[in-house]
Order: structure tokens, then C-alpha cells, then sequence
């Protein structure tokens, strides 16, 4: 999952806001759309390129998600797959995985739902590696938000003066 917040530090800017409360609002929240809109873009192609996914079952399972106010706006990428926190981190080799839950992904894969047994097994004595997808994409969110977020004022500004 990445997270983003962008939040009105400088007082004077935040009094300046303050008086364009709407237009503040829909500044930030177009700006953070945009934010969140990118970082969906690179999960979705780090999930292409690293995982065997021929539906794109995982992938169409990612969102955004936009929370706050006029003062913070904030949004996050996840995933609503039950399965993503193991794509991300990996899993250690011990207890199998249920079975069940492979069944469909060795199906559409490897073309046979009964290697899901087998599968099961090799996780349970290996584990699996993480594909770090959202750690990966979420590398530059820092300097892309700041950026973003220095371009808002003007914006504002822009919008009540014409």
C-alpha cells in the first residue's frame, strides 16, 4: 500500500486557504487525484512485469482511495486481494497455503487446477520471494508530491483571480 498526505505547514498559507475553502478543496483533491492516479499507473505496471497474472486478476484488484479536507488531503493505493500482503513480502517456507486458494491461479497459469497440490507443497518447503511492487513504486511519491504540492497555491490563486 502507499500513502500520500499533502498538509499545509506554513501559516500564512494555510490563512491564505483558508479564505477559498472550495477552491482550496478541489485544488488538492485534483492534485492528489493526479498523485494517486500515477502511483496506480507504475503498481499496475510493476505487477505486469513481475507477476504471472495472464487475467489480471491482482492488478484489477488495486484502488485509490481519497480521504480529507480543505486543510489535508491525503489518498492511498492498496489492493483488495486477499492474497497481495503475500505477492508483496514474500512467504517463509513452513506451513503450506490452503490449497483452495491456488487452485484458480495454477488453472489460468500453469493450466491444470490440480497442481495446486503440488504448488502448496513447493511454497510450503521454499516459501516465495516478495515482488515488492509497491515499495518499488512508491520510490519517487515523495518529490512527486512536494512538487505537486508547490504547485497548488498558484493554482488557487489563479482560479479566485480570474
Amino acid at each position: 500500500m502507499i500513502q500520500l498526505q499533502i498538509r499545509w505547514e506554513d501559516a500564512n498559507v494555510r490563512k491564505m486557504l483558508a479564505g477559498f475553502p472550495s477552491v482550496t478543496r478541489d485544488e488538492m483533491r485534483t492534485a492528489m487525484r493526479a498523485l494517486l492516479k500515477a502511483e496506480l499507473d507504475e503498481v499496475n505496471r510493476l505487477s505486469e512485469k513481475r507477476i504471472a497474472d495472464p487475467r489480471g486478476a491482482f492488478r484489477g484488484a488495486n484502488y485509490i482511495q481519497l480521504t480529507g479536507n480543505a486543510s489535508s488531503v491525503g489518498g492511498k493505493v492498496a489492493n483488495r486481494s486477499p492474497h497481495a500482503f503475500y505477492v508483496e513480502y514474500g512467504r517463509k517456507p513452513g506451513k503450506r497455503p490452503p490449497v483452495a486458494a491456488l487452485r484458480g491461479w495454477a488453472g489460468r497459469v500453469l493450466g491444470d487446477e490440480n497442481a495446486a497440490f503440488a504448488l502448496a507443497k513447493a511454497i510450503g518447503l521454499r516459501g516465495t520471494q516478495g515482488k515488492f511492487i509497491y515499495r518499488d513504486a512508491g520510490k519517487g511519491t515523495a518529490s512527486r508530491a512536494a512538487l505537486a504540492a508547490s504547485r497548488i497555491p498558484r493554482r488557487i490563486v489563479t482560479r479566485v483571480v480570474t
